[in-house]
């Protein structure tokens, strides 16, 4: 960690005498403060490494001596978020034209209070939206899916099936599916279409891994 000190000068014109005043940085706004670097460094260890707040306060302490206090790792995540607006703007709409989307939602808790992440992912974007309602409501809200029309990964939930995209069911709860239906109910074509997918992605991916890109002149 290192200190940053900035001085600005007044000048006064030599022809009309009015003083000059320069400027400090526009991210300098109090007489002593924790640089961007540092505050990205607390938002990184929070909303990247999930770190509870007490323990980013140890690790400042134990690494670099400093006492900082929980208000100001709330303060760094609330300019970031407002900072990352226009980039998650660009992120939804990036996910919204992909041909294949991921849906998926799971409890949190907010204030000890149940809420719901809805995860919307391809292979490079990951988008979070934390509501209060885990079904429609809270699909619509996270607005991603009302706007897709390509095709929906999914866990065969009621309301995924309302939107007017294309949907295909997420082979981890297929094979979940079956392996319940297998044990539980002693139907044993189940534990052969759960070989028989395992046997289908482990060739293509096997196909995909093997390709050759073949390239035209």
């Amino acid at each position: 960690m290192e200190v940053i000190e900035h001085q600005i000068e007044v000048k006064m014109c030599p022809v009309c005498g009015c003083l000059n005043n320069a400027e400090f940085p526009s991210d300098v706004t109090a007489p002593v403060q924790y640089g961007t670097g540092v505050k990205s460094l607390m938002s990184y260890l929070s909303q990247f490494q999930l770190l509870p707040y007490d323990r980013i306060r140890v690790f400042f302490h134990d690494l670099f001596k400093q006492d900082i206090s929980q208000a100001t790792f709330i303060q760094a995540n609330e300019v970031l978020f407002e900072q990352l607006e226009e980039v998650e703007t660009d992120l939804a709409k990036r996910i919204q034209t992909s041909p294949v989307v991921h849906f998926h939602e799971t409890g949190v808790h907010v204030d000890g209070k149940l809420h719901w992440l809805h995860v919307t992912s391809t292979s490079e974007c990951t988008h979070y939206s934390v509501q209060t309602k885990r079904g429609q409501e809270g699909m619509t809200a996270a607005d991603i899916i009302p706007s897709f029309f390509g095709t929906a990964v999914h866990d065969a939930r009621g309301p995924y099936w309302k939107y007017p995209c294309l949907h295909a069911l997420c082979n981890a709860h297929l094979l979940r599916e079956l392996t319940f239906i297998f044990e539980q109910e002693g139907q044993t074509w189940a534990d052969t279409m759960s070989k028989l997918l395992l046997v289908i992605k482990k060739r293509v991916r096997e196909i995909k891994d093997s390709a050759t890109v073949l390239e035209v002149t």
